[in-house]
């Protein structure tokens, strides 16, 4: 057996009779179509959420979610089947890492907007810009430049990029902004999600703070 291709190409090895063979690609669909199901509710719930508070914040979110759902898609075939079924394997093997890259760009946006790293980590803040930049950057040059130069390029930004947020969440939580809370109703057991408003040198009410007052 050989196999080429420009991009990656996951090909287990498993030896099934054609019943388990059935079976097994019966439960495999179930589990992927719960999956990118839940993926698309969120998606739906945190754009009514946008237009219900206007918060960018849930916007960015929705749009990483439905970009990194498609990524996922594109990596284990379901787009090639669903999506653009009549696309040529060079566009699917580019559309796979510039959805992974604009998936990384809509993730730092939204941690931009959620963490507020204008007010608590300025530098920081304009830092994150580069690796946005060079995503995008990447994004285009997939569909310039030899495709085998560039998966690794963006790969390596997006580890940086989410060490460079895991690091933005820590400095906004030892600042004491940490947006969100789990709070529990005064009037029975039930917890919900609030979001406080930031102890600024400016204070500020959050959208989804005063929504819920």
């Amino acid at each position: 057996m050989r196999y080429h291709d420009e991009g990656s190409i996951p090909i287990p090895l498993i030896f099934l009779s054609p019943k388990q063979f059935t079976d097994h690609a019966v439960q495999k669909q179930y589990v992927l179509g719960l999956y990118y199901g839940i993926t698309l509710v969120m998606v739906l719930y945190n754009l009514f959420l946008f237009l219900s508070v206007r918060d960018l914040a849930y916007l960015y979110y929705s749009v990483y979610v439905a970009l990194y759902g498609v990524f996922q898609m594109a990596f284990n075939g379901l787009a090639q089947k669903y999506l653009w079924p009549h696309v040529s394997a060079w566009w699917s093997n580019r559309l796979l890492f510039f959805c992974l890259s604009m998936a990384m760009v809509a993730g730092i946006q939204f941690s931009k907007s959620f963490l507020h790293t204008r007010d608590y980590t300025p530098k920081l803040h304009k830092a994150l810009s580069f690796p946005m930049n060079l995503l995008l950057l990447e994004g285009m040059l997939l569909f310039l430049i030899s495709f085998s130069l560039v998966p690794p390029l963006v790969a390596i930004t997006s580890v940086f990029s989410i060490l460079a947020l895991f690091l933005a969440g820590f400095l906004c939580w030892k600042g004491g902004g940490c947006p969100c809370h789990l709070l529990p109703h005064s009037n029975d057991h039930d917890w919900s999600v609030r979001r406080r408003p930031a102890r600024f040198r400016k204070p500020r009410r959050s959208h989804l703070s005063e929504s819920l007052r």
